[in-house]
């Protein structure tokens, strides 16, 4: 008879290419995994309600959406008077009257400038369409997350 160890070893090895195909875990905030996923594309119904803004996005199997929300304070600053995307931004304690432009995701809020000023300022928030890759992505399962640069 096979000992109890042997079996064990050889269902580990019938389940090692499962293991190697298995969908890696989820990257933190600031790091991005590119799912080719289209902000404005595979997106639709989006709104800002506050600092938290929702979408609908494709899945990468393309077999449905799922809505997501993402709270813009996690990566969205104001450097006087001036929307930047920064880990951590909590823009939205000195920036009010904000809107969403939903045609070309332009966030527009009144922002301090650290003088006493208030001055208008817009942001496109759309990370798919910036150089940089800074701003909000969708992950591979449909989801929003959000990248920039850390202080």
């Amino acid at each position: 008879m096979y000992s109890a160890s042997a079996i064990v070893f050889a269902l580990f090895l019938s389940a090692t290419p499962q293991l190697a195909s298995a969908t890696p875990i989820s990257a933190p905030l600031a790091q991005r995994q590119d799912s080719g996923l289209r902000l404005n594309g595979d997106c639709f119904g989006f709104s800002l309600d506050g600092s938290r803004f929702t979408a609908s996005c494709t899945t990468s199997g393309g077999v449905g959406f799922d809505e997501s929300t993402i709270d813009l304070n996690s990566c969205l600053s104001n450097q006087g008077g001036s929307l930047k995307f920064q880990i951590p931004g909590n823009a939205f304690s000195s920036c009010n009257s904000c809107s969403l432009n939903d045609g070309n995701l332009v966030v527009t809020c009144t922002c301090d400038t650290g003088n006493g000023n208030a001055v208008p300022t817009a942001i496109n928030i759309d990370g798919t369409d910036e150089f940089s890759g800074d701003g909000v992505f969708v992950r591979d399962n449909g989801r929003l997350s959000c990248r920039a640069p850390g202080v």
